[in-house]
């Protein structure tokens, strides 16, 4: 990056000596900047080359908006490329219990006015969910966003790295943090009912998730000791091949396990 804007005055770079994470990056990095705009791009993604005029005329058709957001590409390794809301053809603005379901406002490709930015205190450093903590104090405030139909963002899935790991910990941090929201005084008592039942739905998806790290945990190590006897080509064969004999002998494993149990149960009480 640095030697593709060398010599270039538009871009200053700024660095820290040790990572100190996104938050504090995205804070700091705002600070030594002075336009009354602040867009966000992530290192591994990638903005359309009419990114900055197609935003620029959308903000300019519809002014008076606090953050303005666009559709995206979700880019999966290899070749595919879908646009995460493909159904959507206008404009639209997500309301405070879509954003409390689930985060279904990106941060990449974001604008969002400068004084609002400082007014909110920039990103919370302190939280794993950063990004939703922000939209989620930027709507109870009052502030307004709208949403570009267009896709102009690509995000890229990273190749060969768990998510589910992460998955949790957000999960997690998503539950405590909705947990303060709840006795967060300036929402209504409705408003607040659906706090709760948001941090519900979190909470009861972290059992699900622990259990989809602990397989995936399971599954690498019986690709490391397969390819150990058979080699790494085969042994991706054969984990491909349990996963899709597993759900068909699942069923059968269970009502064996129930016959067994019936079986024992009338011995022991001397019933057929």
């Amino acid at each position: 990056m640095r030697q593709a804007v060398v010599g270039d005055a538009r871009f200053d770079i700024v660095a820290f000596d040790q990572n100190r994470g996104v938050a504090t990056a995205r804070n700091y990095a705002v600070s030594t900047s002075t336009e009354p705009w602040i867009a966000f791009v992530d290192a591994d993604d990638v903005l359309d080359d009419a990114y900055l005029s197609s935003m620029k005329h959308f903000v300019e058709c519809f002014p008076g908006f606090d953050m303005y957001h666009c559709n995206l590409y979700v880019v999966s390794p290899g070749v595919k490329k879908d646009v995460l809301f493909s159904e959507k053809t206008e404009p639209w603005s997500t309301t405070f219990p879509e954003i409390l379901d689930e985060c279904v406002l990106a941060l990449g490709g974001t604008w969002v006015r400068r004084d609002v930015f400082e007014a909110l205190g920039g990103f919370h450093e302190e939280y794993l969910c950063e990004d939703y903590d922000f939209f989620i104090r930027f709507v109870v405030k009052g502030y307004t966003q709208i949403m570009n139909p267009l896709a102009l963002y690509s995000y890229r899935l990273r190749p060969q790295v768990s998510r589910s790991s992460d998955a949790v910990a957000s999960a997690y941090a998503v539950s405590d943090l909705l947990g303060s929201l709840e006795q967060d005084t300036r929402l209504s008592l409705s408003d607040r009912a659906l706090v709760t039942q948001a941090r519900a739905k979190r909470i009861a998806s972290i059992a699900s998730l622990e259990t989809a790290v602990a397989l995936e945990r399971q599954a690498s190590l019986l690709r490391e000791k397969l390819a150990s006897i058979f080699g790494p080509s085969l042994a991706d064969v054969m984990v491909r091949t349990i996963h899709v004999v597993s759900p068909l002998i699942r069923p059968i494993r269970k009502r064996l396990i129930e016959r067994h149990a019936r079986t024992h149960i009338a011995e022991r009480t001397g019933t057929d």
